[in-house]
């Protein structure tokens, strides 16, 4: 169930990275760190053990450094109280995949 979530998190990225790319909201380098690191957390579906651990927080920094790129490009500033929820939700996301490898 844990990888479905992680799983249609990193999908959700991929085509946010892709459309906003292609209505141009967001720069395309930006865009394509989005739908790189949720690719990688897609992929944790396939994989197990502490990779599938490394594959979530990498991809879940990548998703953020975009959204902190693009949060700065957009709006001239950085909502921290926007940006610490999302990396909360990240440590949970990491934090439970490596919990599920300890039972």
């Amino acid at each position: 169930m844990l990888n479905i979530v992680i799983g249609a998190y990193g999908g959700l990225s991929v085509v946010a990275g892709i459309l906003q790319g292609l209505v141009k909201n967001i720069v395309w380098w930006s865009a394509l760190i989005l739908a790189l690191g949720g690719g990688v957390m897609v992929s944790t579906i396939f994989l197990d053990g502490m990779v599938s651990v490394y594959a979530v927080t990498i991809g879940g920094l990548l998703i953020h450094i975009s959204a902190i790129i693009n949060n700065q490009r957009m709006h001239g500033e950085i909502n921290k109280t926007h940006h610490f929820a999302r990396f909360l939700g990240t440590v949970m996301l990491v934090v439970a995949q490596w919990m599920s490898l300890q039972a």
